[in-house]
């Protein structure tokens, strides 16, 4: 049985507009020693000139890695937020939005090192 529990995320939109919505999620199971990275997203219903409203959020990439793995996390997680493919490097501004949610200690902004520290205090 896994337990994942949320450790850092970002979302990010088009211009204010919440029907083009794409978050990551960096997830941290201690139980089976894993870190999750998923990307979700949602798109407006019906298209652009659609009746408003969005569709339910699509999962658009998953990956698992043993936690002590840090660097192929980061390249994972950046490779993400580079992405031409989702919302966060044109709109996101990932190194300062970043948020660590579980940690108060670490301030916002993504980086390794922050991962690092981040998962450090996690398993601590």
């Amino acid at each position: 049985m896994s337990n994942f529990e949320l450790l850092g995320s970002i979302s990010a939109n088009i211009a204010g507009d919440l029907r083009y919505t794409d978050r990551l999620e960096i997830l941290v199971d201690t139980t089976n020693g894993l870190v999750r990275v998923t990307v979700s997203g949602t798109v407006a219903s019906g298209g652009v000139d659609g009746p408003g409203g969005a569709n339910a959020p699509n999962e658009h990439a998953r990956s698992e890695h043993a936690i002590g793995n840090v660097a192929e996390i980061a390249r994972t997680v950046s490779g993400h937020l580079k992405s031409s493919a989702f919302n966060f490097h044109r709109y996101g501004k990932p190194t300062k939005r970043f948020s660590w949610v579980r940690f108060t200690g670490i301030e916002s902004g993504w980086s390794a090192k922050k991962l690092r520290e981040a998962i450090g205090a996690f398993t601590a």
